[in-house]
C-alpha cells in the first residue's frame, strides 16, 4: 500500500513538473524563462545546421529540397549525389560525381569511394576503398574530410595529395550542393585550392549513371522505360527522361570542361544537374548564370524561413526536439521544433526539407517522446493560416 501511494505521489509530481515547464514556470533554483523576441529568435538555415556525424539518416534519406524536387547526398564522396525525385521524373538508382584529370600528368582523380564501399558491403567483392591511392592498379581518389548539413545545403571538404611518377598533384576541395526553388535543377558549387607553386590545368568530367530513367504518375500505370544510355559525356537518357550536366566553366571539350587553377590559388566553378522529359529542349552545357541561379535558390529558402519567423508561434527555448526528430520514425526531421519555433510535418516539412521519408529508429531510441504528442495540434493551426492566405 505504501509503495502504491509513493508511486501515485511520484506520478503527480512528474505531471506537475511537466505542466510547470509548459507554462514557463522555472524549476527551483532557476530564473524564469522569457520567450525570445522574434528578432532574436528569427529562424535561419544556419540555426538548423548539423554535422553529418550527428545525423542518423542514410545518405539516400538525407535529402536536399527547396519546394520542387529532391536529391539525396552520397556518403563517403566529396561530390557525389544520388536519387533524383523531380515529379514526374523518379530515378531511385541515379548516381552522380565529378572526376578531375590533370592535363600535365594525365592522372585521373576520381570520387569513387562510395562505389567501392557499396559494392564491398553488398557483394563482399571488389577492392576495399582503404587501399585507394596505395594499392597497385587501384584508382586515384579524392578523400572526404568533413561534411555538414543545413536545409537545402550540404557542404563537404576533401583533399588529394599524392606523389605520382615523381610529380606532385595536391589540392583541397570544398563542395556545396543545393537545389533550385524555381527550376528542376540540382546545383553543385566546387572550390579547388591548388597547393603547388605552379598552375594546374584540370578537365572536370561529370560521371553519372542509372539503370533506368523513368516517370512516376501517382495513381497511373506508367510504361517501363528503356535502359538508360550515355548519349555523350554530359547526357544520360532513356526513351522517357533525360539528365544533363551543365557548368559555368565555358564551352566544354569532348569529355569535360577545361579548368585552370593558378599557382597556390583558388578557383570556383559551378555545375547543375538538369532532369527533363525526353521531348524537352536540351540545355546548353555552358550556363554562365549558374552563380545567380544558386543565389536565387538560397534567397527563396530564406524567404520561407522568414515566413516561419513571422507566422508561427513562439515557444519556450527549453523545447529542443529538433535533434531527436532527425533520428526517429514518428517525428521526422521535417517536424522541427527548435529555438522557439514549431514547423510540423504537414505544413512545413517540404519547407525545411529532407522530404517526407524517415529513417528507421536507431537501436535503443525511445519509441516516442510523450511530450511531443500535443504538438500535432499545430497542424490545424498552420493549415488555417494557409487557408487565410497568411
Amino acid at each position: 500500500m505504501i509503495t502504491r501511494k509513493l508511486a501515485i505521489l511520484l506520478a503527480i509530481s512528474v505531471q506537475l513538473c511537466v505542466a510547470a515547464t509548459v507554462a514557463g514556470i522555472p524549476p527551483a533554483g532557476q530564473s524564469a524563462q522569457t520567450t525570445p523576441s522574434r528578432m532574436d529568435a528569427g529562424l535561419t538555415p544556419e540555426r538548423l545546421a548539423m554535422d553529418r556525424s550527428q545525423i542518423v539518416f542514410s545518405g539516400r534519406r538525407l535529402r536536399l529540397f527547396n519546394g520542387r524536387g529532391t536529391v539525396s547526398i552520397r556518403d563517403w564522396n566529396v561530390t557525389g549525389l544520388q536519387v533524383l525525385e523531380f515529379p514526374p521524373i523518379s530515378v531511385h538508382d541515379y548516381h552522380f560525381q565529378l572526376a578531375f584529370r590533370d592535363e600535365k600528368t594525365q592522372i585521373l582523380v576520381q570520387d569513387l569511394t562510395a562505389d567501392a564501399h557499396e559494392k564491398l558491403a553488398a557483394t563482399g567483392q571488389g577492392t576495399t576503398p582503404l587501399g585507394f591511392n596505395f594499392f597497385a592498379d587501384s584508382p586515384y581518389v579524392m578523400l572526404l574530410q568533413h561534411a555538414w548539413w543545413q536545409p537545402n545545403l550540404y557542404t563537404r571538404t576533401g583533399t588529394f595529395h599524392k606523389l605520382i611518377n615523381g610529380k606532385w598533384i595536391s589540392f583541397s576541395i570544398l563542395t556545396r550542393a543545393s537545389v533550385s526553388a524555381e527550376r528542376d535543377e540540382v546545383y553543385l558549387e566546387v572550390e579547388i585550392r591548388n597547393r603547388l607553386a605552379e598552375p594546374r590545368v584540370l578537365t572536370a568530367i561529370p560521371q553519372q549513371s542509372a539503370p533506368v530513367l523513368g516517370l512516376n504518375f501517382p495513381g497511373e500505370k506508367t510504361a517501363p522505360p528503356s535502359a538508360a544510355k550515355q548519349l555523350n559525356a554530359f547526357t544520360l537518357a532513356s526513351d522517357q527522361a533525360r539528365v544533363t550536366v551543365i557548368s559555368d566553366l565555358g564551352k566544354p571539350a569532348k569529355d569535360g570542361w577545361n579548368w585552370e587553377i593558378p599557382a597556390q590559388g583558388v578557383k570556383t566553378a559551378r555545375f547543375a544537374i538538369v532532369p527533363q522529359l525526353v521531348n524537352a529542349t536540351a540545355p546548353d552545357p555552358y550556363a554562365p548564370d549558374l552563380a545567380q541561379r544558386i543565389e536565387r535558390a538560397d534567397q527563396a529558402l530564406r524567404a520561407r524561413f522568414h515566413w516561419v519567423t513571422e507566422n508561427l508561434p513562439l515557444l519556450p527555448q527549453r523545447f529542443e526536439c529538433y535533434r531527436f526528430a532527425l533520428g526517429t520514425r514518428e517525428f521526422l526531421c521535417t517536424s522541427v521544433l527548435r529555438r522557439g519555433y514549431v514547423a510540423l510535418h504537414h505544413c512545413l516539412g517540404h519547407l525545411l526539407c529532407l522530404g517526407t521519408s524517415g529513417p528507421a529508429r536507431p537501436q535503443g531510441t525511445a519509441r516516442r517522446l510523450p511530450e511531443l504528442r500535443p504538438l500535432r495540434a499545430f497542424d490545424l493551426y498552420v493549415h488555417s493560416l494557409e487557408r487565410q492566405g497568411r
